[in-house]
C-alpha cells in the first residue's frame, strides 16, 4: 500500500490518508516500498522540507513502532484493518524523541501529527 496524500479537513495541511478514509491492506506490515518511500519525500517538500526530513522522519516513527513503548502501543490499538491515530500519533511522537537524541530532523506532520 502506499499512502496517498490528502489535505487534513481540521488543518487544511497536507497529510497520509489512512484511517476510515484508506483501509490498510496488509494490517502488520509497513510494506514500505521505494513508491512508498518516495511519497516521504514529496511530503516532506510538501512541507517546505528537505527531502532528509521526510526520511528520518519515516525511518525513526518505523523505528519506533519497534521498541517496548511502540510495542505496548500495539497491544493497546491493535492492528486491524484501519490505522489507529492513537497507536500512530504515539509512535511518532517516539519517533520524533529518538531523533532528537540523534540531532536528526523530524516533522511530526508528515506522518499525521504527535500527542
Amino acid at each position: 500500500m502506499v499512502p496517498a496524500l490528502a489535505k487534513s479537513a481540521r488543518t487544511g495541511h497536507p497529510r497520509f490518508c489512512y484511517g476510515k478514509e484508506k483501509p490498510v491492506e496488509s494490517p502488520g506490515h509497513s510494506e514500505l516500498s521505494p513508491q512508498a518511500v518516495s511519497v516521504y519525500v514529496k511530503a516532506a517538500s510538501d512541507f517546505n522540507e528537505a527531502a532528509e526530513v521526510g526520511l528520518n522522519s519515516l525511518t525513526f516513527h518505523e523505528l519506533a513502532h519497534e521498541t517496548h513503548f511502540g510495542e505496548e502501543l500495539t497491544r493497546q490499538y491493535p492492528v486491524t484493518e484501519y490505522l489507529s491515530w492513537p497507536r500512530e500519533q504515539g509512535t511518532s511522537s517516539a519517533g520524533k524523541g529518538m531523533s532528537q537524541a540523534v540531532g536528526a530532523p523530524y516533522d511530526c506532520s508528515i506522518l499525521g501529527g504527535c500527542q
